[in-house]
């Protein structure tokens, strides 16, 4: 004869969740911890795309997004949990373009990242995806609490300042200097 022993861990108590109330809905522990697991799942199923299309970039293009360091990735996979919200633009399997909004330290603040397969530029791929992404921050700012969008560009990255402009973002002077033009988007 077979038997099963299960022994609990001491001071367990049998049927309680620490991430639920007792109705089964998920306790504010709960809800930023799948919150967080859920945005790290998200950027890292689409991590194959964005990657093939970084790979698409010159050194000088990846200097430009802040990476000196000109590595062969995009998003590590444990930074996946700062991606809020993820907007590719596909031709047939070929990513072209992506738009990522992302947490920051500043309380209240959302910031983009933006790319476009240098083959694709000044098709409008990247202006329609940060419309796209501010329409979405216009709609889910109270959810995610936040207050500002924040786009940062290198000050000689005209194309990503002109997107900035064109969609909507203002010229930041304060925050801005030599190296980096900062504009901010307020929501509605």
């Amino acid at each position: 004869m077979s038997e099963l022993y299960h022994h609990g861990i001491l001071g367990q108590k049998w049927g309680v969740r620490r991430f639920q109330n007792k109705d089964g809905s998920l306790t504010a522990e709960g809800k930023e911890r799948y919150m967080y697991a859920n945005r790290a799942r998200r950027a890292f199923k689409t991590k194959a795309d964005m990657d093939r299309l970084y790979n698409t970039l010159s050194k000088e293009d990846k200097r430009l997004l802040g990476d000196d360091n000109n590595s062969k990735e995009w998003l590590k996979a444990e930074e996946g949990e700062y991606v809020v919200k993820r907007f590719i633009k596909r031709y047939g399997d070929v990513p072209v373009a992506a738009l990522d909004i992302m947490t920051t330290t500043k309380e209240g603040e959302l910031t983009v990242a933006i790319m476009t397969d240098p083959k694709h530029r000044g098709a409008g791929e990247a202006a329609k995806l940060a419309e796209k992404g501010r329409k979405w921050f216009d709609k889910n700012a109270d959810r995610l609490n936040a207050t500002e969008l924040s786009w940062g560009a290198y000050a000689e990255n005209k194309a990503s300042r002109h997107i900035a402009e064109k969609t909507g973002f203002k010229y930041n002077k304060r925050a801005s200097d030599d190296e980096w033009s900062v504009y901010d988007y307020k929501r509605k």
